[in-house]
Formats: structure tokens, C-alpha cells, sequence
């Protein structure tokens, strides 16, 4: 059975496509920033002040989770440059990036909560894996809707990339005088001359 994915003029259905992306753009790098200083903080606070009992498990993770907001930033930063330059090829590198990102998310997330989490600790805090389990939902849900939008940008450009404006009046005349002609035009000159 095959589904074909909508292409949207509009972000949220009032916001120009391009300005709503720039704007989901720049907030996702300040978050991916905000996100990496916290995680780098976290980091020292587990390193040096042993905040956590078994922080070898921890350090792993939080490492992970670094590189991955390192990598955010990247990629966002390269949609940001592309969005602005009206650049289909690097917008495309971010909608493909997410994909990615959200497969290793979601594996990571699984393998996070069947590792770490046992019977006695999900009914003891189930109201905060309640709220982490919506949130994840949430957070994927939402980057799915903005790779419908970002993929609709990329065909919107792709689509006005063939059409080309030419300008007529600023083109340059240019006249030309043939030597052959002028050169045939004095021969047969000179025959009439010399049949009169």
C-alpha cells in the first residue's frame, strides 16, 4: 500500500514556509546549544564531584547524548546557511540527517529505558517515566511535521530552480557588416561598367 506525503505551502498553516523554517531552525540550534552546556556541566558535576554512585553507566550515556547535541548543532547550523541561501542540496542534508537522528534516538532510548529501568524503579517513579515516555512522543512527532516541511521546501525550490527571468531590455545590440557582400557588390559594379 503506498502513501504519498503531503507538500505544504504554509508552517502551521499561516507562517510563509521558508520564515517558519528559519524560525524552527534558530530555535532548535539555541535549544542543541542550551542542551550541550547543560550536558558539558552535568558532565564535570559527575566527573569531579562523583555525584553518582555507578558514574561509569552514566559518563557513557551523557557522552552520547553530547555528541548527538554536538552533531544537532552541526546539521542545524548547515540547514540555517542553506534555508537562507535558498539551497535545496544542504536543506535536503538535514531532512536526511533527521531521519537518521530520529532512528538512533529512538534505538537509544529503548535500549536506555530496557537496561536501566526494572520493575521495582518504574512503579516507584512512574509518573516521571510517564512524563519522559509523552515527552519523547512529543519531541518525535514534532520532528516528523517539521521533515514534512523541510522535504516541502526542498521540491518547492527544486521546482523554482527552472525557471530562469531574461531581461531584453538590457541586452546589447549588435550589427554586423559582411566583407562578402560589399566585395560582390564592387564586382558586379565593375561588370556593368565594363558591358556599358
Amino acid at each position: 500500500m503506498r502513501c504519498e506525503i503531503p507538500v505544504l505551502r504554509r508552517c502551521c498553516f499561516c507562517i510563509p514556509l521558508r520564515i517558519g523554517l528559519l524560525v524552527a531552525g534558530y530555535v532548535k540550534l539555541v535549544l542543541s546549544l542550551l542542551s550541550f552546556i547543560y550536558l558539558l556541566m552535568t558532565l564535570y558535576a559527575i566527573i569531579y564531584h562523583r555525584v553518582v554512585r555507578d558514574h561509569e553507566a552514566f559518563v557513557t550515556i551523557l557522552i552520547f547524548t553530547m555528541l548527538n547535541s554536538l552533531v544537532d548543532v552541526v546539521f542545524h547550523t548547515v540547514f540555517i546557511i542553506g534555508a537562507h541561501k535558498k539551497n535545496h542540496r544542504m536543506i535536503r542534508m538535514y531532512n536526511r540527517y533527521s531521519v537518521y537522528n530520529i532512528i538512533a534516538v529512538t534505538a537509544f532510548f529503548s535500549v536506555n529505558m530496557a537496561i536501566y529501568m526494572n520493575i521495582f524503579v518504574f512503579f516507584f517513579l512512574l509518573k516521571y517515566v510517564i512524563f519522559i515516555f509523552l515527552t519523547f512522543i512529543w519531541t518525535i512527532l514534532l520532528q516528523l511535521y517539521l521533515m514534512v516541511l523541510v522535504r516541502s521546501e526542498v521540491l518547492k525550490l527544486k521546482n523554482n530552480a527552472q525557471f530562469q527571468f531574461v531581461n531584453n531590455e538590457a541586452e546589447a545590440q549588435c550589427s554586423a557588416t559582411l566583407q562578402e557582400n560589399i566585395a560582390a557588390d564592387k564586382n558586379d559594379n565593375l561588370n556593368v561598367k565594363t558591358l556599358q
